[in-house]
């Protein structure tokens, strides 16, 4: 098992020209990240409370999810142009639920058909 960890660590230094490859960072992470979170674990247990060690974990998420993935949404307009070719043809087009935009639930509130009485 150790060859072949030793055999993926030699692919990705291979693979990596410099320091900021993702492969280097996935190694670095590992090598730096699974002790400094058992640090920080120990740390926050020994000078806190065991009950506030989950916060480590809160922690990371709030930074993965507010610091490190926080990016714009990107403008699609700029770089697609949808062009129909008929303007019916967005009305008579199928969708995965099966409506069109005609005989939609929403388009049937504005024009409800009359109901058979009996």
């Amino acid at each position: 098992m150790v060859f072949g960890i030793s055999e993926k660590i030699g692919c990705g230094l291979a693979m990596a020209n410099k320091w900021s490859d993702p492969p280097v960072q996935i190694m670095m992470s590992f090598a730096f990240g699974v002790p400094g979170i058992i640090a920080a674990m120990v740390m926050v247990a020994v000078y806190l409370s065991i009950f506030a060690v989950p916060l480590v974990w809160v922690a990371l998420f709030a930074y993965y999810q507010y610091v490190f993935i926080a990016t714009p949404p990107a403008d699609c307009e700029k770089y697609i142009t949808f062009k129909a070719r008929h303007p019916n043809l967005l009305r008579k087009a199928p969708t995965a639920t099966g409506w069109t935009r005609a005989n939609a639930p929403a388009a049937r509130a504005h024009n409800p058909s009359p109901s058979p009485k009996p």
